[in-house]
């Protein structure tokens, strides 16, 4: 195998001809391996004869400064400073100040470069350097400039698990083109470096969106899966008939068992006859499931119809100088959640079931003032900005306005309702937990 081997490659380099040496086409870098070029942000330094080249190839030609080549030059002696600095090549700290290459004024990037006293920090994976820079594209210019600020290792470990949080090659976890609404919700001036942001992204819900080549490897496998378990089904069919000498069946082929309807007539004597074996003991045991199954189905039946009742009530409602308005969607709590700082976005799961309701300024620009949470007919959270209570935020007039029209409709508060404190409530909305 080996010698098979060896005539590949030789045949290989007959054709393309011998491979570069890679300290010949670094001049900059002669002692650099071929290992990671890209990965380790070595590829700027390709076929570079000196440092505005570099700074060329990471940032453009049309943004080269004199200050950034000496930058450059300034990390990569301190690579060489570095004990067995041959070995461990890595200037990844080039990719991270490219992710930011047209997003903000150069000279930010200058200022950034020269507070960093060595490139020593993590590499950012080809995927997550991808997702980084999607990121990066819609978020505004003054919350880069702020995370430029910040100590460069600190902020690229931030990034990186917001990349990671985003998605990969394979699956894209959050709709990124939400962030930009999400940011003016909440306003620019409260992000005020990368762990905000990594706040806010993991505030946002999650939608799994599947690459092309992963849905195709997934129907694949799906339907290898489909034809296992089929086969395994069409054997144990096979056996089954073997046994009982009074079926008129016939014995199932492959071609056969694909046919729609004889698979339905083979599927329903299979449940016969499994029925038929079971013990008086499983029967129960399996009716009993079926019951509680119905019967929970029954429940969430009632309580989502329940919510649809109580949202219709209550969406559009005007109180005084504000508006109530019923969340639908998931990515309405995320923004509900970005705006009051509150994690509201985690009870997206609830949605259908219990009812969110956001207090908005009529005259002020739709912001949001109140979140209220209404679960199994009973107000639970009654919550402004930062979960402060009602009456903190909208004033004891507005906000016990704002209680007595729902109220008025029926709903009662939980004894153990959280944000009414200082509200009055009427006498019958008394509920036990």
């Amino acid at each position: 195998m080996s010698l098979i081997l060896q005539d590949l490659q030789s045949e290989a380099l007959r054709l393309i001809g011998g491979l570069p040496v890679a300290g010949e086409r670094f001049p900059l870098l002669k002692e650099v391996t071929p290992c990671k070029l890209g990965h380790s942000g070595l590829m700027h330094f390709l076929d570079a004869e000196d440092y505005k080249t570099v700074a060329g190839n990471v940032f453009g030609k049309s943004r080269y400064r004199k200050p950034l080549a000496r930058e450059i030059q300034r990390l990569v002696e301190s690579m060489r400073t570095r004990p067995n600095w041959h070995q461990s090549h890595d200037m990844s700290v080039l990719n991270w100040f490219r992710l930011f290459r047209g997003l903000v004024p150069i000279d930010w990037i200058i200022v950034s470069m020269r507070r960093t006293e060595t490139n020593r920090c993590i590499a950012l994976k080809p995927a997550e350097l991808v997702q980084a820079r999607a990121l990066f594209r819609r978020v505004p210019q003054p919350v880069l400039g702020r995370i430029l600020a910040q100590p460069v290792a600190q902020s690229i470990r931030i990034i990186r698990d917001i990349a990671q949080a985003l998605g990969n090659a394979n699956m894209q976890l959050r709709d990124v083109d939400l962030l930009p609404e999400l940011i003016k919700a909440r306003g620019q001036r409260r992000i005020r470096g990368a762990q905000d942001l990594e706040t806010l992204v993991r505030s946002m819900p999650e939608n799994w969106v599947q690459s092309r080549s992963l849905a195709r490897s997934n129907q694949a496998i799906g339907t290898v899966i489909n034809e296992v378990n089929a086969l395994r089904e069409m054997h144990s069919y096979n056996e089954q008939i073997a046994r009982l000498e009074d079926r008129d069946l016939p014995i199932a082929t492959w071609e056969l068992w694909k046919d729609p309807a004889f698979r339905q007539t083979a599927d329903e004597f299979l449940v016969e006859y499994r029925q038929e074996l079971m013990t008086a003991e499983q029967r129960e045991r399996e009716a009993r499931t079926e019951r509680y199954r119905q019967e929970r189905l029954a429940r969430e039946k009632k309580r989502a119809a329940w919510a649809a009742d109580v949202a219709e009530r209550l969406d559009g409602m005007y109180v005084g100088e504000h508006r109530l308005v019923v969340a639908h969607d998931a990515d309405t709590l995320a923004r509900w959640g970005a705006q009051l700082n509150n994690c509201i976005a985690g009870y997206a799961d609830e949605l259908g079931l219990d009812v969110f309701v956001a207090v908005v300024d009529d005259n002020g620009g739709g912001r949001v003032r109140l979140n209220i949470e209404i679960s199994q007919n009973r107000i639970m959270q009654f919550l402004g900005t930062n979960n402060r209570d009602a009456v903190k935020e909208l004033g004891m007039s507005a906000a016990q306005q704002v209680l007595d029209a729902i109220t008025g409709t029926g709903i009662p508060v939980h004894d153990y309702a959280i944000g009414v404190q200082g509200l009055t409530r009427p006498v019958q909305d008394a509920v036990v937990a």
